[in-house]
């Protein structure tokens, strides 16, 4: 099938219910002439699909009866991730007899569990199964501001003040569902020797996922693991983790796209680069597979970049993290984030809360300047702390008004184009046309098909 064919098989399995009702039913009837006549982000999905379908045939008909047959959120961004990593698995195929080599749900025994797809890369054989979070209620849940990133001893006791619970549990349950999956694929002896991947498709915060796996005191790839037995998931090679969640909804609600992103299924960008997070217990994954699915490896060490730190303690609100809080000792736990509470409340909210600009203050360096011969200077801790805190948010301040600046210029230049666009065809100079990029009404049905209204959903 090509992508017009895929586009009216959509037009026949998408429900007038369905939460893309709009832009695949309604789009087309918006009365402007200078729209394209299919809504951008279903185009990208059908020409993805027609990439793919060339490799493997019906794999078009399976997913869009899939994307069909459920009104779920969640379960349409489970969908769309599959179609990303299997694209990008299309792209760098090793050829076999004449044509990639890719083969979609592959099953070891009959009627048994099976990982989403295997195929050979770079003389490589391997598996893939892959994970997307559920972005619509993680996104109302940030709005409570603060959450507990990783899964501390002393939780319940910081929960007092209601914090968002982290999200290692997820990640565990990703896990333990991939593992038993690889458990029945790896029965049979031809597969065996395959490297054997999860894929996490997460929104720009992917920093809730790196602590998941790598925080020190409690991470589900460490020695200290949290989970009761201490499984290490040894069927599982490694994960690869992917910001991407947020640039599908962004063009669902007709946004542009953040960073360098141009396409809706583009997984390879060089601003954000995929994560891949080794397995210690798992084989060692050869560097030209994890570069091919555009990704670099990080482990609790080499991450220096905010986004991806092991992260104990996030403010959504202001933009302010802590991580190392198991580096300083536990009765103070509550104190470091109080100091952190203190600063951040100043900052005011942040708008674009779809990109994750923070700043992370490591709590290990300055702990290991107030800690002599087993002794803690928890005042003199404290105290240089909320220096560092103050100093991260003047720098957290200056990235909200960036972030602010930015918007305002997209606007500038939305209406700018239009104002050509518009200057064209009626043939009139462009300074002679005025355009307002039209607000959503409060009282209208929200743009990301929740059913809402506009003012109980995204506007808050």
């Amino acid at each position: 099938m090509n992508s017009n064919q895929i586009f009216k098989l959509l037009r026949d399995r998408i429900p007038q219910s369905h939460p893309l009702k709009f832009q695949v039913h309604d789009y087309h009837r918006v009365e402007n002439k200078f729209l394209p006549p299919i809504n951008p982000f279903v185009s990208m999905l059908c020409d993805t699909l027609a990439i793919i379908e060339k490799v493997v045939p019906d794999y078009s008909m399976k997913m869009i009866n899939r994307i069909g047959e459920t009104e779920s959120w969640s379960q349409i961004y489970s969908n769309l991730a599959e179609v990303l990593v299997f694209a990008q698995a299309v792209q760098i195929a090793d050829e076999q007899n004449g044509h990639k080599y890719i083969v979609s749900e592959p099953q070891s025994i009959r009627n048994g569990k099976n990982p989403e797809f295997r195929s050979k890369a770079f003389g490589h054989n391997y598996a893939a199964e892959v994970k997307a979070a559920d972005i619509m209620t993680y996104m109302q849940d940030r709005k409570s501001r603060y959450q507990l990133t990783s899964h501390l001893q002393e939780r319940e006791l910081l929960s007092q003040e209601n914090p968002l619970k982290s999200k290692v549990l997820t990640v565990k349950d990703f896990l333990v569902s991939a593992e038993g999956k690889y458990k029945e694929y790896t029965k049979s002896e031809s597969y065996q020797d395959d490297f054997r991947f999860l894929f996490i498709v997460w929104d720009d915060h992917a920093n809730e996922v790196m602590a998941a796996l790598l925080n020190p005191a409690n991470g589900l790839f460490t020695e200290n693991t949290f989970v009761e037995g201490k499984p290490r998931f040894e069927l599982i090679d490694g994960v690869f983790i992917i910001r991407h969640l947020h640039q599908f909804r962004r063009s669902i609600q007709g946004k542009e796209f953040l960073n360098d992103v141009s396409h809706a299924f583009q997984m390879i960008t060089r601003q954000v680069p995929v994560a891949f997070v080794q397995n210690p217990c798992g084989r060692k994954v050869p560097m030209e597979l994890i570069h091919g699915f555009g990704a670099e490896l990080f482990d609790a060490s080499s991450s220096i970049v905010s986004e991806y730190k092991a992260t104990d303690w996030v403010d959504w609100g202001s933009g302010l993290a802590v991580a190392g809080l198991s580096c300083v000792p536990m009765e103070y736990h509550k104190d470091v984030l109080d100091v952190m509470k203190g600063v951040s409340d100043h900052l005011g909210e942040r708008i674009e809360i779809d990109s994750a600009n923070f700043t992370t203050i490591n709590l290990e360096r300055i702990a290991s300047e107030h800690s002599t011969d087993n002794v803690f200077d928890k005042n003199g801790f404290l105290s240089h702390l909320k220096k560092v805190a103050e100093v991260s948010a003047r720098m957290q301040r200056n990235a909200i008004l960036i972030e602010k600046n930015q918007l305002e210029d997209t606007e500038n230049r939305k209406r700018e184009y239009l104002a050509g666009l518009i200057s064209d065809f009626r043939n009139v100079p462009k300074e002679n046309v005025s355009v307002t990029t039209r607000k959503k009404g409060r009282n209208e049905p929200c743009f990301c098909g929740s059913g809402l209204k506009y003012k109980r959903c995204c506007l808050k």
